[in-house]
């Protein structure tokens, strides 16, 4: 049976619904009998992987920090080239996970803006939802109005700037 990685977390303000959209995917496939591996992206950036993540109360224990503390850190092993993501962990007792399919859970940059997407073409694994391209798009909110007026899409009326403008603007108050 083929392992589906659900990837939830990661360093955006949205961290923690998307832990909550992650937990709810987990569930919905372990229903469905699939093979789900969690893959928690601390808010530091570090990898975290195992079924004990596969539980939102795990996430609501006042001694989570401490508990992720103690377990195994993993790195994406670049090296590989099975069409799989492969995870290998720090330390003297390496351990190896592997995943034939990812479920991006994550919300906001590095998550809905096509860099996780990214990740999951170099290593070539398949993986659920929009391509890097149309996921950055749509992550900028001008962009997407803009191509939908070029498509002659109906687009409420909007108004835009730039954080130099707004910088800008500001000094002059």
């Amino acid at each position: 049976m083929k392992t589906i990685g659900v990837f939830f977390g990661s360093r955006t303000p949205e961290h923690d619904i998307s832990i909550i959209t992650g937990q709810l995917i987990i569930a919905g496939l372990k229903d469905i009998g699939y093979d789900v591996m969690p893959v928690y992206i601390g808010k530091n950036g570090r990898w975290f992987i195992g079924k004990q993540l596969d539980s939102v109360l795990f996430f609501r224990m006042k001694d989570k920090e401490d508990k992720l503390s103690k377990m195994k850190e993993y790195t994406l092993d670049m090296e590989a080239s099975s069409g799989k993501m492969v995870f290998k962990s720090k330390g003297m007792f390496s351990k190896t996970v592997e995943i034939d399919v990812a479920f991006p859970a994550l919300h906001g940059i590095n998550g809905e803006d096509g860099t996780i997407q990214g990740v999951f073409e170099l290593v070539g694994i398949h993986y659920v939802g929009c391509d890097v391209a149309s996921s950055a798009v749509a992550m900028d909110k001008v962009i997407t109005k803009q191509i939908y007026m070029a498509a002659g899409l109906p687009t409420v009326p909007f108004v835009h700037f730039l954080k130099s403008d707004w910088d800008e603007n500001r000094k002059k108050i």
